[in-house]
Parts: structure tokens; C-alpha cells; sequence
């Protein structure tokens, strides 16, 4: 297996933990239930007048800003000694003000929010700068340890919140039974990663299920309300239905993006408590960035396909499109898996360019034959295409075979 293109790369990581979610899907009325606080959250109230110190540490106007530099179990002290006022602490009880705090240090450092909450939020502060070529690695470890801690009690808000002890005692039943490697599996099986979704049999649902079950973390697991997938509705029409998902406690380090890594279920009960259906829900990849005067995130390629039984060709739209000479992409492994690329290609106007490389010397992601290049985390291959002169980049496509398989 030819690697010249392939060179390690410490900054390209994103801590996006494999996450295993379970969703519990029981008859009973939805209302007054619309699913978990949207994830930026909402600033607190601040004192209005400002201290002694506020004057010498600007920070102190928008206090959240502290995060990015000082652990949470420092930040009382240091706070106060600053800005001459107690620290307005987040609520464990307050999942909102929690969100805000976690994302309130990913916009001091300047990341691009893609949702219209996220940039309402911050995008009217003087000091929020966003940048296009943000990077998971420039947080300190104070700011991504205090990303994590934000996180873990956002969840904990949330499930204490919004689930009744019998759900929860429902939810942990469903999961002692697959730790054991006994999960209940019905006749009613579905992969709704693909569209429209695939039916699976009985005996391969319960082997993807049980290849999942070590993601789970006892005593770690988040438990929060979900939506039925609409595969599920259209089987149950008419229900009303009852969802909640479980995480496996890992953090979710994009604030735009569910995290991906893992695969989520979804159980489907009838009204006598039969479980009657049963879906499951994949997500994570390699990330695709356009590689320019600065590298310009696309998207995720090889999406959903977290096992070698599932390798098969995807494609990816370009959005930003290099339409003249050489178009030049960065494939990044940022996560706890390994890719395995067996062939790319980028397809301008219909037409299937091969990467210039080769053309003179074959590499292992030239052909699908099989042999695969392999990219762990913190790893990157960069590949360069030549454009046919007078193309109009219409349409711009990164296409890949391969897959990939979690690490944790």
C-alpha cells in the first residue's frame, strides 16, 4: 500500500466521540414534550453596573468569555478577583445557560456557527470573530475540558428534566438485556441510514447490535427525549408515540453538528409494551475540505459506513468548487476510527477525473481493487486533480469507495 500522500497532521483532530444512542419509542401523548433546548442555549443575566475590575478585564461584560482560559473549578475565584462580582454560575438545573457557556467558548475561538441560533447569538457581539478555518485543535485543554464538563451536565439537566422513572427503567432493562448479548430484536427490523430505508433480518440486526454494545459506558449513559424517524410513523400510523434517546456519555465537540462515530436505535413499542419494530441509525466519517488559500470544510464522505461489509461508492457535492487548473481536497480522519480509502475520484460535470498522482505513480487509491489506504485518526491524504480546460463546474462531485471502523 502506496502512503506518499498520506502525512500525520497533530492540528486536524475533532474530538467527536462514537456515540451509541438508544431511542425508546412508547405509546402514549407527546404533548408538552418538544424535545431537548436548542444546543447553543441562552445567556444569562449579568450585572448591569461594572466593578472595579471590569475596567482593567474586558471579559468581564460578557462573562463566559473566562471559560476559554480558566477550569470551571477555578473560575469562582478568579472571576470575582477580576470583575469584582460573584460568578454567575450555570444552573445544573438551567440546560439552556449550560449550552450557552459550552458554545460561548467555541465562538471565543472564532468557530463558524452554520445555524441561524448559533449566529443570532453571537454574531451580533463586537467580539466574535468567526473563522472559516477554525480548527478542534486550537482549544487549550482548559477550554476542551470545560467543553466536556458543560456538556456532561447539559445532559444530566436534561434527563432529569424530561423523563419519568418508568421510562428510565425501561430504557435500562433494554440495555441490561444487550450487555448481556440477549438484546430483544422484532420481527420489524430497519436501517434508516439509507434512504428510503432498508429492511434488515432479525439475525442481522441482533449482530449489528451486539458488535455496538461495548460503546456503552455504565453509569456514564445520557438519557434525553427524541422523535421518532418518520420510517417509524408511516409503520405506525395514527400512534402516538414516545421517544427517548440514550448516549453513551462521550462529547460532541461541533456545536452545529450531531456528532457522529457511533450508530443509534430506535425501539418501537406497541400498546401492550411489545417491542413491534426496531431501527437503527449510523453516523461518522472522514472530513473533505476544498484546500485553498485557507481550507474550506465540505462536508463528510464515506458517511454511515462503519463496518467492511458495508464498503460501497459515495459521493459528496463540492459547494465551493476549484474551477480552474488544479482543484486541490484534503480527506482528514478527525475522529476515533480508521478510513479505508480503496479508490477516489472527483466527478466535474459528469465527468470521472482520476487523482494526477496517478497517472505516474499507482497508489493503493487509484483503482477499487481492494487494497486499501489507511488513515487513523490525526491523519490526512491530500490529492490533486486536474481540470479539462472550459469546464463549468456545473456540478462538482468527490466521490470515494471505502469505509471506515471505529477504534473505540
Amino acid at each position: 500500500m502506496n502512503c506518499v500522500e498520506t502525512s500525520r497532521s497533530g492540528c486536524w483532530r475533532r474530538v467527536r466521540a462514537a456515540r451509541v444512542a438508544v431511542a425508546i419509542l412508547l405509546v402514549a401523548s407527546c404533548k408538552g414534550n418538544p424535545g431537548p433546548a436548542a444546543a447553543i442555549g441562552t445567556p444569562a443575566t449579568t450585572p448591569s453596573s461594572a466593578s472595579a475590575g471590569s475596567a482593567a478585564d474586558a471579559r468581564c461584560a460578557t462573562p463566559c468569555l473566562f471559560l476559554d482560559k480558566i477550569a470551571l473549578a477555578d473560575i469562582g475565584p478568579a472571576f470575582e478577583n477580576a470583575c469584582g462580582t460573584p460568578w454567575p454560575a450555570a444552573s445544573d438545573a438551567d440546560c439552556d445557560q449550560l449550552d450557552y457557556q459550552r458554545n460561548c467558548i467555541y465562538a471565543a475561538n472564532g468557530y463558524p456557527f452554520k445555524d441561524k441560533h448559533g449566529s443570532a447569538t453571537f454574531g451580533k457581539l463586537a467580539w466574535y470573530t468567526p473563522r472559516a478555518e477554525f480548527k478542534e485543535s486550537e482549544l487549550t485543554a482548559t477550554a476542551s475540558a470545560n467543553i466536556r464538563e458543560l456538556e456532561r451536565r447539559a445532559a444530566a439537566c436534561r434527563q432529569t428534566s424530561q423523563l419519568a422513572p418508568t421510562d428510565v427503567r425501561l430504557v435500562q432493562q433494554w440495555l441490561a438485556r444487550l450487555a448481556a448479548g440477549t438484546p430483544d430484536v422484532p420481527a420489524l427490523a430497519l436501517d434508516v441510514s439509507t434512504n428510503p430505508p432498508r429492511t434488515l433480518s432479525v439475525a442481522d440486526m441482533r449482530k449489528r447490535l451486539i458488535e455496538s454494545k461495548d460503546q456503552f459506558k455504565p453509569g456514564k449513559a445520557k438519557l434525553s427525549r427524541a422523535e421518532p424517524s418518520q420510517a417509524t410513523r408511516a409503520v405506525l400510523p395514527g400512534t402516538q408515540l414516545h421517544a427517548i434517546t440514550i448516549d453513551d456519555g462521550e462529547v460532541c465537540a461541533d456545536p452545529d453538528e450531531e456528532c457522529g462515530g457511533g450508530v443509534s436505535w430506535t425501539l418501537v413499542f406497541d400498546p401492550t409494551g411489545k417491542l413491534v419494530a426496531l431501527e437503527e441509525q449510523m453516523s461518522a466519517c472522514p472530513i473533505v475540505y476544498s484546500m485553498m488559500a485557507r481550507p474550506v470544510r465540505e462536508g463528510e464522505i464515506l458517511r454511515n459506513l462503519d463496518r467492511p461489509s458495508l464498503e460501497q461508492d459515495q459521493g459528496l457535492a463540492i459547494a465551493t468548487p476549484q474551477c480552474a487548473g488544479t482543484a486541490r481536497y484534503r480527506i482528514a480522519e478527525e475522529k476515533d476510527e480508521v478510513t479505508h480509502l480503496d479508490a477516489i475520484a472527483l466527478v466535474v460535470d459528469g465527468v470521472a477525473l482520476s487523482p494526477d498522482r496517478c497517472a505516474t505513480t499507482p497508489a493503493s487509491y487509484c483503482t477499487n481493487d481492494g487494497i486499501a489506504l489507511l488513515l487513523a485518526r490525526g491523519e490526512h491524504l491530500d490529492v490533486s486533480f486536474t481540470l479539462p480546460p472550459g469546464a463549468s463546474c456545473g456540478s462538482v462531485e468527490l466521490r470515494a469507495n471505502g469505509h471506515y471502523v471505529p477504534t473505540r
